[in-house]
């Protein structure tokens, strides 16, 4: 994988929709595997129907997204950006976040 381009950007509040996993899911070391799953399954289109207008740069992007704090498990999320106040579809995960800059690579 080669990275083209980082940029900072800044997030407003948003939360972010998709399917959580842990390092138990990862297959051969990564979670290439899960994202192959999220095509086949449609986990975008039904997240693109929920998601409304785009609200700041990149919310219409499919997102993967690595979340780990001292003394909580490791979390590898896939996924959309959406407004603070959307209805998280069943069998779907959600974490919310505050406004802050983010680096985007």
């Amino acid at each position: 994988m080669e990275i083209k381009r980082i940029y900072k950007q800044s997030l407003p509040a948003t939360r972010f929709i998709g399917k959580k996993y842990s390092d138990d899911d990862r297959d051969d070391g990564s979670f290439g595997a899960k994202w192959g799953e999220a095509f086949e399954t449609g986990l975008f289109e039904r997240l693109e129907a929920i998601a409304g207008e785009q609200f700041f740069e990149d919310s219409g992007a499919y997102i993967g997204l690595m979340r780990h704090l001292d003394g909580e498990p490791f979390e590898y999320w896939i996924g959309m950006f959406m407004k603070p106040d959307t209805a998280v579809p069943e069998g779907l995960d959600y974490h919310d976040f505050p406004a802050a800059p983010i680096g985007v690579a």
